[in-house]
């Protein structure tokens, strides 16, 4: 069969695929993330092999990636960071250093180097942006006061995210850094962060605003604008020794206001399709046959639940939401894309083991569950 009409075949199957579990997944009151990712899992190389070409659907999930954190970076508001008040940095950091706390013991208990487990407990640390918000918008519950305190640590841990996977790269060969590497990584850091200001501040309002009076009669224009800011700093931050995927969340960072909202809208639809195929991609590298390894299983999931559970219920009666605190540790459990890229960016790094991607595959797709499960069961409860 010729490469191209092959192509078209895998990505058809990862569309239908896609399709019919999101719908089982919908059916049963569960995050059709979940059904993507199951998806990838019976589709991909450890389950009917019905899709091959690996390597083109990773450059693809390498797009999408980009486009996710590009957005993620439009839709948070650094200067609200100021306003989100004591308590949610206090939950923030108390749930996120208990689950890190865990991440790391884990990682100790398998036996794996310090280096290892930090990339570990990398990956256990960081909630789901995208599953927590979906879960309480379908319940309704994003104009509660405990919502907000969720969403505001969610915005810390998206920065944490970036900045782990800035370092990444570093990690590949570790030593303890010398005073010299030390300052040629901040050198960069600042040129990065620098040229970002100089272009998000300076050149890209310009330019969007010019674009949002063509898009009236080119509505093609916005999109590739869109599509031009995301990919010209993920290839300068790739240059610079930093991930593709950190440039990209620190340009849409520095957009904002109305223009953050333009270039929202015109990439929102694409991000949708790239994610999809981002979760699908991912399922596709997990060895399913590692999901009933109990050795790794267990340390893991069981760790990585509890560990998220205690801290944020900690977190969250240290900010005075002790009342609801049960309800938000479950809310907060769900690991979902930003575990996968950390894991993918450390697994492009030559770190964190080569059963990163089967225990990432194994947290996301047990903490989510039984998150969703036990949300089901409260609500049932209740009514």
């Amino acid at each position: 069969m010729p490469a191209d009409i092959s192509f078209l075949l895998e990505l058809g199957v990862i569309a239908g695929s896609a399709l019919a579990f999101s719908l089982v997944m919908w059916r049963l009151h569960l995050p059709v993330a979940l059904g993507q990712l199951v998806a990838g899992m019976v589709i991909g190389p450890f389950g009917l092999k019905l899709v091959t070409d690996l390597a083109t659907i990773q450059e693809i999930a390498e797009v999408g990636i980009v486009l996710l954190l590009f957005i993620v970076g439009l839709e948070l508001d650094p200067f609200q960071l100021r306003a989100m008040g004591a308590k949610v940095v206090v939950f923030a950091f108390t749930e996120f250093a208990c689950s890190f706390s865990a991440g790391l013991f884990a990682g100790l208990i398998l036996g794996w180097s310090v280096v290892d487990s930090l990339v570990l407990a990398g990956v256990m640390s960081i909630s789901s942006t995208a599953l927590v918000a979906k879960f309480l918008y379908e319940r309704r519950e994003l104009s509660k006061t405990s919502a907000s305190l969720i969403m505001g640590a969610l915005v810390i841990e998206d920065l944490v995210a970036v900045f782990l996977l800035s370092v990444m790269p570093s990690l590949a060969a570790f030593q303890w850094p010398s005073p010299v590497d030390v300052g040629l990584w901040g050198l960069r850091a600042v040129l990065l962060v620098g040229l970002v200001l100089i272009f998000g501040v300076y050149v890209a309002p310009r330019v969007i605003d010019r674009i949002s009076q063509l898009d009236v009669d080119l509505d093609e224009a916005g999109f590739l604008l869109s599509l031009s800011l995301a990919f010209a700093m993920a290839i300068v931050s790739s240059t610079l020794g930093f991930s593709a995927a950190t440039g990209a969340f620190l340009m849409g960072l520095v957009i904002r206001g109305k223009r953050a909202r333009f270039i929202y809208g015109k990439t929102r639809s694409v991000y949708d399709l790239f994610l999809t195929i981002f979760f699908v991609s991912m399922g596709m590298l997990v060895d399913t046959s590692q999901l009933l390894n109990l050795a790794y299983v267990l340390p893991v999931v069981g760790l990585g639940f509890i560990g998220k559970y205690v801290g944020a219920y900690v977190g969250a009666t240290l900010s005075s939401r002790k009342a609801e605190a049960s309800g938000i540790a479950i809310d907060m459990n769900p690991r979902g894309e930003f575990s996968f890229i950390l894991a993918r960016e450390a697994s492009a790094a030559g770190v964190g083991g080569a059963l990163i991607y089967p225990i990432t595959g194994s947290l996301v797709l047990f903490t989510t569950l039984i998150s969703a499960v036990v949300t089901i069961l409260r609500n049932r409860k209740r009514a």
